[in-house]
């Protein structure tokens, strides 16, 4: 192996999503691959990498925005909610077993699906 040689940087896996960091590419469930934007891939990869916990609007915005980043930065956080809703598009048709969930007014939580009731399916109770 020559010194000069890059190593590629190991994928980031969440439930059955990859983030291949290399090719900034998303596989899920080892069939659906897309490759999304540069920014809604640095949003990804920021809510992958902190599983599980809250990452706040103010850190999104640094992600998307960083020091020395030649992109015009908005005024406010309305493209957030743009980008979080294009990726939430991608993992639902790839099948993920990840949501991303919003803590209204503070940010945004990378898990697993909740379990949810199927509506018109009334619940067993037992008495």
């Amino acid at each position: 192996m020559q010194d000069d040689q890059e190593v590629a940087p190991p994928p980031v896996r969440v439930g059955n999503v990859t983030l291949d960091l290399a090719r900034r590419e998303v596989v899920i469930a080892g069939a659906y691959s897309w490759q999304p934007q540069r920014l809604q891939f640095r949003v990804l990869l920021t809510l992958a990498r902190n599983v599980g916990r809250l990452v706040t609007f103010e850190r999104i915005m640094r992600v998307l925005y960083p020091p020395g980043d030649e992109e015009i930065i908005p005024a406010d956080r309305t493209i957030i909610p743009v980008v979080i809703s294009r990726i939430r598009a991608n993992l639902e048709a790839g099948g993920a077993d990840l949501e991303i969930r919003n803590l209204r007014g503070e940010g945004y939580i990378l898990g697993a699906i909740a379990a949810r009731p199927v509506r018109g399916v009334p619940r067993r109770v037992d008495a």
